[in-house]
């Protein structure tokens, strides 16, 4: 196996951001959630600023950011921060 192949043992949630920053989609559905985590919570950040969903991010830190603005994806980068909720999340980006 070479060192550039990515393996992937599970996902929790896909966003889409637009380059301007919009979220365009939003699913969590790995099975290991309850209820309230595949509720119709995450179809509410839709259109949103992705900065206004998750405020504590540091700008030259986050990796979606980064991507947006460098047109060049960031692989394996974890990240600790909260959303406009309080809630705290701890990604492995991929």
């Amino acid at each position: 196996m070479g060192s550039n192949k990515l393996l992937m043992e599970y996902v929790d949630a896909i966003m889409i951001i637009d380059h301007k920053g919009k979220i365009v989609y939003s699913v969590r559905y790995n099975p290991r959630f309850d209820d309230k985590s595949n509720s119709e919570e995450f179809k509410e950040v839709i259109n949103k600023n992705f900065l206004e969903v998750y405020p504590t991010l540091d700008i030259e830190e986050s990796t979606v950011i980064n991507s947006l603005k460098y047109g060049v994806p960031k692989y394996n980068a974890n990240q600790k921060f909260y959303d406009n909720k309080g809630r705290v999340y701890n990604t492995e980006n991929l």
